[in-house]
């Protein structure tokens, strides 16, 4: 799904929701595996 929306977003947006992604990793890893 990531690369979907990394094909279609502003390379801006997808910075933004890398960092929050990094941010997040640790209490979202559980629900990315998923």
């Amino acid at each position: 799904m990531l690369n979907t929306l990394r094909k279609t977003l502003p390379k801006t947006y997808i910075i933004k929701a890398d960092n929050i992604i990094n941010e997040d990793k640790a209490e979202c890893k559980e629900k990315w595996v998923e």
